[in-house]
């Protein structure tokens, strides 16, 4: 919800980490909501990639949350915002990093 594991804030994060020019800020280990509403307010602002995390975690019971095929479109719906690399990450497989150069193609050819 905005906030990173030890509490601190991820915009002010982000503010604090463009100060140092980086070739790009990366999302690792996060959901697909949380990324979404990250990424709408600063994917402009400047080069991005991401990790998604595949769990989720009901009353203590984690589980896979997204298919192969559910990631796959998932890369391909952020593809229109031009990240510079994705991966896979907790609760994934190498299912899951093998379709996302597929994806890729599959995207760039449209």
């Amino acid at each position: 919800m905005g906030k990173i594991l030890s509490g601190e804030n991820v915009s002010n994060i982000i503010n604090d980490i463009k100060q140092y020019g980086p070739l790009a800020i990366s999302y690792n280990c996060i959901s697909k909501n949380s990324f979404n509403n990250v990424i709408k307010e600063n994917y402009s602002k400047y080069n991005f990639g991401f990790y998604l995390n595949c769990y989720e975690n009901k009353n203590e019971v984690h589980s896979c949350a997204l298919s192969v095929t559910n990631y796959k479109n998932i890369v391909k719906e952020y593809m229109k915002m031009k990240p510079v690399f994705i991966g896979s990450c907790c609760g994934s497989s190498p299912n899951y990093t093998k379709i996302i150069k597929p994806a890729l193609d599959e995207y760039n050819q449209n």
